[in-house]
């Protein structure tokens, strides 16, 4: 493995540590809502119905968690040898008939 692909490996380390502390900032507030919810007895109004407020908390963190999962995949995705860059990744190719 020469120098550049280490750097280019490297390159996207800040922003995938980034993404990684989003997933983990919204799986705790998902238990932080979960559990002030459960202790307060918090409801909230849904089509005219109450809804505890741990079933949100448990359904965010779930949600959090899933990002997580996310992120872990992509971040295989960008570490593995075949990896590059390419515009053509970010525009959808025309499908020829």
């Amino acid at each position: 493995m020469n120098q550049r692909t280490d750097l280019h490996r490297k390159a996207g380390a800040p922003q995938i540590l980034a993404l990684y502390i989003g997933a983990a900032t919204i799986i705790l507030t998902g238990i932080a809502l979960a559990a002030v919810s459960f202790l307060s007895g918090m409801y909230f109004s849904v089509l005219g119905s109450p809804v505890h407020g741990a079933v949100f908390g448990t359904v965010v963190a779930f949600l959090g968690m899933r990002y997580w999962l996310s992120v872990r995949r992509l971040a295989g995705q960008v570490e593995s040898d075949g990896s590059s860059f390419s515009l053509k990744n970010l525009f959808g190719q025309k499908q020829s008939q």
